[in-house]
């Protein structure tokens, strides 16, 4: 009975410095987070301290800004849902890498067609697969050589990441980055 007694008592103890433990993390843990709160929202202009000092006695003040804490705040929520609406987008693209074969116009979109660089299956086949139609609309960025549409000529390099759209039966532009152009040969002898 008396062993029982040991256990009982050891096991206490091991619980009792486990949860006093947990405790102390839980302490540090807190304190060290509202330092960094404090010390951010000083430089922020969340809040500021001022001081008053007589003979006698010192009197610190605490002062909240609360407009600057909500502009904050609204801030790093309106970045968390961009941030929110990109991953989604981008998580449901694709993107292609080949040549301009042409852009042209269909009503108020930009259509580029792009002929896909050559993969494993064409050089198995024997053909190059026919170029992609890809809808820019005033949606799409452009990123590399070109700052719109109309820079893009053919024989240019690029990369598309585009969003297939089931309902439409097309290929969405989100983002197109041109890369530098290959110049003919003629146009390379010509140079030489």
């Amino acid at each position: 009975m008396n062993d029982y007694d040991d256990e009982h008592i050891e096991r206490e103890k091991t619980t009792w410095s486990w949860r006093m433990m947990q405790i102390g993390w839980t302490v540090s843990i807190s304190a060290a987070v509202l330092l960094v709160v404090f010390v951010v929202g000083l430089f922020s202009g969340w809040f500021w301290v001022d001081g008053d000092v007589t003979d006698d006695s010192i009197a610190l003040t605490v002062a909240v800004n609360t407009d600057e804490v909500a502009e904050s705040a609204d801030a790093a929520a309106e970045a968390v849902t961009q941030t929110g609406e990109q991953v989604e987008v981008l998580s449901n693209s694709e993107v292609i890498e080949g040549t301009v074969v042409s852009v042209g116009r269909a009503g108020g979109d930009k259509i580029l067609n792009v002929q896909p660089m050559p993969d494993e299956d064409d050089a198995e086949e024997g053909e190059p697969s026919p170029p992609w139609e890809i809808v820019m609309t005033s949606a799409t960025e452009f990123a590399g050589d070109a700052e719109a549409a109309e820079d893009l000529q053919t024989g240019d390099k690029v990369r598309v990441v585009y969003r297939d759209d089931d309902k439409k039966k097309s290929r969405f532009a989100l983002r197109v980055t041109e890369g530098a152009r290959e110049e003919p040969e003629s146009e390379q002898a010509s140079a030489n």
